[in-house]
């Protein structure tokens, strides 16, 4: 062993006296001098077994040791585990032949002697605490090569060492220890996700450090490995770093001992307990909704499997999901993927509580389809479920499944705000029997939607019928609930004649008006007169498509007002009857001569009228016959003794009163005393 003290003060005066001198890249400046020293180790001579060899533990940073080597040979130097950066030199130190962080490999140019130079850095800085310095050539030992499967936990393994050093020999491992034995490396798969525990029931030699790592860490190297701790004793140990492996993943385990001597230990490990499936429950969120459940390692639930197999077990690890039934119905089970064996399907009523037993069996599944169940899926809207997954075996498993729900109830049908509806109109449909969220549709059920929920507000410009059904669970109702909305169109076509000028005291002709349209064709009339064209009031008894107006002495205004069915009534355009006033007409007649005449004298009758107008017509009669022509004069030689004559006017004035006079009758030769008449 070293004096640390001497060291130590030797180390302080030569920093104090070369802080000034430059510092080359290759390191060959040797503070400490040579170490080791004495038989075997000036120089030291390796064996070249392909084993590390260990020349010291004990090194300080900026020493060297000295190594002979043999021309031709491959040497690789290792040092640390702080002064890692390490220099090959000749024997007096003068020249380098390969230098670098730690690990160095050189193929030796000559055989004689070279320094084994380390420092902590390129820089040539010593180190005042322990280092390892090794070498190593021919053969290396690989732990690599063998590599022997542990089975399962509980299954005891024995690790034998013969003696040797081993491939990986840092100077101070993750344990804290020195292990320059040979190394064993097992592999195990974790068949549960937890921690486990190291038991090691038989120890002959040494300490022997145990690890673990999962393969992925970089494969089989020497780097990434969890210490569980050294040990020369049997017990149970749960690790310095716990021994925290996931099920389904692959492990090593390795065991490399403190020494390079003969020794054996055998041990087990010991797997945590199963997981309770029931205090990890996902909830499914409705049917249709693909879930992939990927199931590896062993479960908590390995009885027979009686609810679908019979004997067949299930030791596989279970996966519980929860599901509250959105419709009341039969339920089915739809697997869309299954790799890796099979699972069995189970459900149960979450009101008996989640446990290992009380499960109905749905099926024994390894394939995709749809499964109704070997125990009907019979379940209550709104209640509860429990689906449950067992493999039939603890290797990785993976499922991808749905539950598909039964239609919900149908609509029992639709109520209306209004029906029919007026053209331009809107209505309010409101579905009875709502269940889920209801769907709206034209032109049949499942047609065009046009809304969603319990009421849909319309605006059809046409008789329309609606259809409507519920959605729930992701599923539709098998049939719809439908409602014809009667639409009429607006009354139209109401027209009652045009205007009129007449006469007062004259009867206007009839209004009779047009047959009207849109409404319901059910069709009511009623008539409305107006002096004024402004205020309006109805005539009594006017109720039908047309009307007759009595005689009228002023101007008067009438229209028809049609009714039928929801749309507002219609009211025609304005006919106007424009009353003319009378003229009042006369006519008189004057004879000429005046006096007596006789028997074959020429009598002239003229007539004056009253408001004749422009062009009067005349008519003369004598004793009741027409004679004469249309003129205001009427001449005769030939009127008999006593004959009565008189004339009448129709006036070219408009509205003439009356429209024919009579004049007044001359009575010749007896009437009046007046005329003296000579017969013949």
């Amino acid at each position: 062993m070293k004096s640390a003290l001497c060291r130590f003060i030797v180390f302080c005066l030569v920093i104090i006296s070369t802080v000034t001198t430059p510092l080359p890249a290759q390191c060959l400046i040797d503070i400490f001098g040579q170490y080791p020293v004495g038989t075997g180790f000036s120089p030291y001579i390796p064996a070249c077994s392909g084993s590390v060899e260990v020349l010291s533990n004990y090194c300080y940073g900026s020493e060297y040791s000295l190594v002979q080597v043999t021309s031709g040979n491959s040497y690789t130097f290792t040092a640390g585990p702080v002064a890692t950066y390490i220099t090959i030199g000749n024997s007096t130190g003068s020249t380098s032949y390969a230098f670098g962080t730690s690990p160095v490999t050189w193929v030796a140019t000559f055989s004689g002697t070279v320094r084994f130079y380390a420092h902590v850095t390129s820089a040539c800085q010593p180190d005042f605490g322990y280092n390892t310095r090794s070498v190593t050539c021919g053969s290396v030992y690989n732990p690599c090569t063998v590599i022997n499967p542990i089975s399962a936990c509980l299954t005891p393994v024995t690790a034998s060492f013969t003696g040797g050093s081993g491939a990986w020999n840092p100077v101070i491992n993750n344990c804290g220890y020195f292990t320059p034995g040979r190394e064993q490396l097992f592999s195990f798969t974790a068949p549960i996700t937890g921690t486990y525990q190291l038991q090691i029931t038989s120890v002959t030699g040494g300490f022997v450090d145990y690890f673990w790592k999962p393969v992925s860490s970089g494969g089989c190297t020497n780097t990434s490995w969890n210490c569980i701790g050294d040990f020369t004793a049997p017990g149970t140990y749960s690790g310095i770093n716990a021994i925290s492996l996931t099920a389904g993943v692959q492990y090593y385990i390795m065991l490399d001992p403190e020494g390079t001597g003969a020794r054996s230990h055998t041990f087990q490990l010991i797997c945590p307990p199963p997981p309770d499936p029931c205090l990890s429950i996902t909830t499914i969120a409705n049917c249709g909704i693909s879930t992939t459940s990927t199931m590896v390692g062993t479960g908590a639930y390995n009885p027979p499997s009686t609810a679908c197999t019979g004997t067949t077990t299930t030791p596989g690890a279970e996966r519980i999901y929860m599901f509250t039934a959105p419709n009341t119905g039969t339920y089915q089970l739809q697997v869309t993927a299954a790799t890796g064996g099979t699972v069995d399907y189970m459900w149960r009523d979450t009101t008996g509580g989640c446990g290992g037993s009380g499960w109905n069996c749905i099926r024994s599944i390894n394939t995709t389809g749809t499964y109704t169940g070997n125990v009907s899926m019979a379940f209550t809207a709104g209640s509860t479920y429990y689906i449950l997954l067992d493999p039939q075996v603890a290797t990785p498993v993976s499922h991808t499944f749905q539950l598909n729900c039964p239609p919900p109830p149908n609509p029992t049908g639709i109520t209306t705000s209004a029906n029919p509806i007026c053209s331009g109109g809107s209505v309010t449909l409101s579905v009875s029997g709502s269940f889920g969220t209801s769907y709206w549709y034209t032109g049949s059920c499942g047609g065009t939607q046009i809304g969603t929920g319990p009421t849909v507000s319309v605006s059809p410009t046409a008789s329309t019928t609606y259809f409507v059904r519920n959605f729930n669970g992701g599923v539709f109702s098998t049939n719809c609930a439908s409602q014809l909305i009667t639409v009429e169109q607006l009354l139209g076509n109401n027209i009652v004649g045009s205007n009129q000028t007449l006469c007062s005291g004259l009867t206007p002709n009839p209004f009779t008006g047009t047959v009207p349209t849109g409404g319901n064709t059910s069709y009511t009339y009623a008539w409305e007169s107006s002096t004024n064209n402004s205020t309006w009031s109805g005539i009594s008894g006017a109720t039908l498509s047309g009307y007759s107006s009595p005689g009228q002495t002023s101007n008067t205004y009438v229209r028809r007002i049609v009714s039928g069915g929801v749309c507002s009534p219609n009211t025609s355009g304005n006919v106007s009857l424009n009353i003319l006033p009378l003229i009042s007409t006369s006519v008189n007649i004057n004879v000429s001569p005046s006096s007596t005449v006789c028997s074959g004298d020429l009598v002239t009758y003229t007539a004056t009228p009253v408001n004749g107008g422009s062009s009067p017509i005349y008519q003369w009669y004598l004793n009741s016959t027409p004679v004469g022509a249309n003129s205001s004069t009427f001449t005769s030689t030939a009127i008999p003794n006593g004959s009565q004559i008189y004339a009448t006017l129709q006036s070219s004035v408009l509205c003439p009163s009356p429209s024919i006079a009579a004049s007044n009758l001359r009575d010749d030769c007896k009437s009046h005393t007046s005329y003296s008449c000579f017969k013949s």
